[in-house]
Formats: C-alpha cells, sequence, structure tokens
C-alpha cells in the first residue's frame, strides 16, 4: 500500500506523491468495482480496475498506486503474464 499518514508514495519506483503528479489507483481484486457500481458485484473474482487517484482508496491494502502511465504500464505487465501463466 502506497501510504504514509500525510503522503503517498508509488507502489512500484517509490515516488513521493507531489501536487503535480498524474497518480492512479489500481485494483487487481475488484473491490473498487464491488464499492463504486452495485451493477458490477455479480462475481468478480479478477479484475483490473484502474481509476485517476483517490486518496480513500489509496489507503486500501488491496489497492495499487502508482505514480504515472510507466509505472501503470508495468503493472499492467506484471497482471497480464500472472494471467497467461494462469490460464495454462
Amino acid at each position: 500500500m502506497g501510504f504514509l499518514p500525510d503522503n503517498f508514495t508509488c507502489d512500484v519506483c517509490g515516488a513521493p506523491k507531489r501536487e503535480v503528479n498524474h497518480w492512479w489507483n489500481i485494483d487487481l481484486n475488484g473491490e473498487i468495482a464491488r464499492q463504486k457500481d452495485n451493477s458490477l458485484v455479480g462475481n468478480i473474482h479478477s479484475a483490473f480496475v484502474l481509476i485517476p487517484f483517490d486518496p480513500a482508496a489509496a489507503r486500501q491494502a488491496s489497492i495499487i498506486t502508482v505514480c504515472g502511465q510507466t509505472c501503470a504500464h508495468k503493472v499492467v505487465d506484471e497482471y497480464l503474464s500472472n494471467m497467461l501463466v494462469a490460464s495454462k
């Protein structure tokens, strides 16, 4: 989790959050989908949900916080690789 009392850090590269950064929250477990829209509740066991940075979401242990596109792409890459391995 990328959260310190008043500061957020990128879970991929460790960069501290600043005013100008273009941060994202990534949920790999469907937690955000279940909270934001009841129509998505269904049987979500695995999902890749990317939302603009939200401090409340970033404080959840299961949410990955990233500082921008480069770090978000690294998480997407790892997620897709893990999905391919799991499908074999």
